[in-house]
């Protein structure tokens, strides 16, 4: 490995590193404190959760992937799929907070009305679950294929994951 990729590998291990830590204390304040227990902090919450998953597993599967392992297709794919679901459910996450914020600056009085802890927890389980259910179509076979002998497989991204 080069000089370029040693500093990249340091880089994302920080990220993650930070990402942990400040996901961790952000979730650590808002189950602590009880004002912070709206349907907004509950989006907070997930978008926290999601981003600390990221950087607790999904950096270190990158990092893996940069270095060529796993060694075998399945394995590849199984922890490429993993990092795109955690991913998603980040992006899915923030969405919702762009929407909620949205709703409160656009149409303040059906936000009012329709922002509930019952709605919001209906958009989590939405978000997190169609990430998931995304992330895994590349496991249920929408893949290339494989190589027949896996003793010379380096996983890389692009060919694990079908880009069509």
């Amino acid at each position: 490995m080069d000089a370029l990729g040693i500093v990249q590998q340091v880089a994302e291990a920080v990220i993650g590193l930070t990402s942990i830590l400040a996901n961790s204390l952000v979730l650590a304040t808002l189950f602590r404190i009880r004002s912070t227990r709206t349907p907004t902090d509950c989006l907070i919450a997930s978008l926290s959760s999601a981003d600390l998953l990221v950087g607790a597993l999904g950096i270190p599967c990158v990092i893996a992937g940069n270095l060529g392992l796993p060694h075998n297709f399945r394995a590849c794919l199984v922890t490429t799929c993993a990092i795109i679901v955690m991913t998603q459910i980040s992006i899915f996450s923030l969405l919702l907070v762009a929407l909620e914020r949205f709703a409160a600056v656009v149409v303040p009085l059906f936000h009012w009305r329709h922002s509930s802890g019952k709605t919001v927890m209906i958009g989590v389980v939405m978000a997190w679950t169609s990430a998931i259910l995304l992330g895994c179509i590349p496991v249920l076979g929408w893949h290339p294929p494989g190589p027949k002998d896996d003793q010379e497989f380096i996983c890389a991204f692009v060919d694990v994951i079908d880009m069509r």
